[in-house]
């Protein structure tokens, strides 16, 4: 049977439906504090008439996924807004008194980490499932990189900020293969 499985997942909230359809077809949207969505489709390979005849593979699945995930982490509800606080002591006809000053710039324009995973693979098995594994490929991006990096206090109050600066890719191609000698 093919059928089309779409699943949306809201912390302990979850939905799903199964239809019909010509070609399997798996989409998960994630949808919470840190997550954006992710999209997957699968198709069987095995299940479709032009490989009826053949007796290499027991499955062969073609697959591809796109997802978009932030990234909070070490971010809190003060990071882009300005902070004061005690920053010393000084001596006032004698008696010690509390300093008041900034510890920490704001940066209005700080915004999370987006990473962007986009992968295709091929999942195989063979001789009854004795052979198995896959081969893939992945290109992860991740853009708006959080660093804290120094500034001049001639312009800001403080002499750090924290800011998005950058951008990472990884890309890469993966292979597994599981075996089952004996059996």
């Amino acid at each position: 049977n093919k059928y089309l499985y779409i699943s949306k997942e809201n912390n302990a909230r979850k939905k799903a439906m199964l239809l019909q359809s010509d070609y399997l077809i798996h989409i998960i949207v994630k949808l919470c504090m840190s997550s954006f969505g992710l999209r997957g489709k699968d198709f069987n390979i095995t299940e479709e008439s032009f490989m009826e005849d053949q007796d290499l593979f027991d499955n062969l699945k073609l697959r591809a996924g796109y997802g978009v995930s932030g990234n909070a982490m070490g971010f809190d509800a003060f990071t882009a807004v300005a902070t004061y606080g005690a920053t010393g002591f000084f001596d006032y006809n004698g008696k010690m008194w509390r300093t008041l000053g900034a510890t920490k710039n704001a940066n209005p324009n700080l915004k999370w980490e987006t990473t962007g995973m986009f992968n295709v693979g091929l999942d195989y098995s063979l001789f009854d499932g004795r052979l198995s594994g896959s081969i893939e490929y992945y290109n992860k991006v991740t853009d708006d990189l959080i660093w804290n990096y120094p500034v001049s206090t001639n312009i800001y109050p403080f002499g750090n900020i924290d800011a998005n600066v950058g951008k990472i890719t990884n890309t890469g191609i993966e292979f597994t293969i599981n075996a089952t000698p004996v059996k």
